[in-house]
């Protein structure tokens, strides 16, 4: 029997005690329901409840009028369709993480976290249904939850949203299993998977350190959302700083720096990013400023824009000064036609290892595998030089 949860709503609590009765044979085809007086006693609910509840479970068409007999279970499909749900995965996302087709080896797109997810839900004989927080209500997700489906698998967009945590705490109060990807305090209490961006940072850092690079300045632009410095970014930081002073090197402190709000669409666009970019270095670019040997730019996406402002200010990129990033999107970007300069190097989290790996810790955990407290793994990622 499921566990009855006992802060969820009473009406919620009251049908889902029916229900599992009625799942599990103590109440079948036909049976005479007992009293309200007596059903609200088991259940400790008021018999305004009770009545609420049986009302519900009516309307589904589970429950039926036996006149003076009262309520008797109904014949019904219903219990095909609860054990489809208790067979599906619930892909919680946001427009941004829908699967796109990718080119070849390039797995930087968070997209493809959700394309792991699902070849391994699919391979263990689960369904898996994908929505979109944004476009989905809370009686819809009430109804879906009352379904009792085997999990959710939040990704990182989602949890984000005020949607999206309103859904995954409507699934939480119901003792319905939840894996995030991400490592925001909303979700300390759920098990989570990452990428270990510390290791990624520092096997990075490393190589530029090997090719000779020792002043290294971490161009991290981003969109200024929060006031708090992601904990993904503070771990990049960690890994950058440890390996500099491994090898007996102060770390530059780190610029941080406003990002546009999207990517840009066409040659002018990408022009004013570029210009934006420009900006944000001439402090360590221009006349008279103590010039780094390389870049770490927070992705692959800030490197065409890095690069056409090192032009800009009379630095040639990849010969004056390295250029790396991160995420191994480089194929997937539009940028080639404006600036061809690709990163030296970067670090592929390969996000469909990481779909993969989120669908196994649910499946573990959904199948009893796991120890009871919250479980908080990382996915190594590897290192890539040579970006084409």
């Amino acid at each position: 029997m499921e566990t009855f949860v006992q802060d969820a709503p009473p009406r919620t609590r009251a049908v889902r005690w029916l229900r599992e009765r009625i799942d599990e044979g103590q109440l079948e085809t036909g049976d005479r329901l007992p009293s309200e007086h007596r059903l609200a006693t088991q259940m400790q609910v008021s018999r305004t409840t009770v009545r609420a509840a049986l009302r519900q479970l009516a309307g589904e068409g589970l429950l039926k009028s036996a006149g003076t007999r009262g309520l008797i279970v109904a014949e019904t499909l219903r219990s095909e369709t609860q054990a489809l749900l208790a067979g599906t995965v619930i892909v919680l996302s946001e427009p941004g993480d829908i699967p796109k087709p990718v080119q070849g080896h390039a797995a930087g797109l968070e997209s493809v976290i959700q394309m792991g997810v699902i070849d391994r839900l699919n391979g263990s004989a689960t369904h898996a249904l994908c929505l979109n927080c944004q476009e989905i209500s809370t009686a819809q997700i009430q109804r879906l939850i009352e379904e009792r489906p085997k999990g959710m698998i939040a990704l990182r967009h989602a949890i984000q949203t005020r949607a999206g945590q309103a859904i995954l705490n409507q699934f939480r109060r119901d003792g319905i299993r939840v894996v995030a990807y991400g490592d925001v305090p909303e979700v300390r209490d759920d098990d989570t998977l990452v990428s270990d961006h510390e290791a990624g940072s520092y096997e990075l850092t490393r190589w530029l350190i090997e090719t000779g690079k020792t002043r290294i300045l971490r161009y991290w632009q981003m969109p200024q959302t929060d006031a708090r410095t992601p904990e993904w970014l503070a771990r990049r930081d960690a890994g950058h700083e440890r390996a500099m002073r491994q090898a007996g090197l102060e770390p530059i402190p780190a610029l941080l720096a406003p990002s546009l709000p999207k990517q840009p669409r066409d040659a002018g666009e990408f022009a004013m990013w570029s210009q934006l970019a420009a900006g944000q270095l001439l402090g360590h670019l221009g006349p008279g400023a103590s010039r780094p040997e390389a870049i770490m730019c927070i992705s692959d996406s800030v490197v065409p824009p890095a690069a056409a402002a090192c032009r800009m200010l009379g630095v040639e990129p990849n010969r004056d000064v390295a250029l790396v990033g991160y995420d191994h999107s480089w194929a997937d970007l539009r940028f080639g036609e404006w600036e061809p300069t690709a990163p030296l190097a970067t670090v592929d989290k390969d996000n469909y290892a990481i779909g993969r790996m989120l669908a196994e810790l649910l499946l573990d955990r959904v199948t009893g595998k796991l120890p009871p407290e919250p479980q908080h793994r990382l996915a190594a990622p590897r290192l890539v030089v040579g970006v084409s």
